[in-house]
């Protein structure tokens, strides 16, 4: 349960908060300029600007710092894929091993997905 905890905290520390601060700040900054047409946007240059620069560069350079310092924490599962001589299409859930893993069958290619982390 620890390292699942790990990698909910890496995963929102290293994907979720960049991507989203950095189109919510795109977003802000191409409003400001797209409602004062009247002049370019760097005639009204003020402390705004410079303000979101700071916390894009914060928001990335924390991001690099969990990747660096949590980088044994694993957030994908693990992916195999294999060919079988079966048709047919299902999904199953297997827990009996030291792992989680789910397994999709399709036509003639079986796909599993197995959790990084023990029971």
């Amino acid at each position: 349960m620890k390292n699942i905890g790990k990698a909910l905290i890496k995963a929102l520390f290293v994907v979720i908060l960049p991507l989203t601060v950095t189109y919510f700040i795109f977003s802000n900054i191409i409003t400001r300029i797209s409602v004062d047409n009247s002049e370019p946007w760097f005639v009204n240059v003020d402390g705004f600007y410079g303000l979101t620069l700071l916390v894009l560069v914060i928001v990335w350079a924390n991001a690099m710092f969990y990747t660096v310092f949590l980088e044994k924490t694993k957030v994908l599962p693990k992916i195999s894929f294999a060919t079988v001589p079966m048709v047919g299409v299902a999904i199953g859930f297997d827990n009996t091993g030291d792992t989680y893993s789910w397994i999709i069958l399709l036509p003639f290619v079986s796909i599993e997905f197995r959790s990084p982390y023990e029971n």
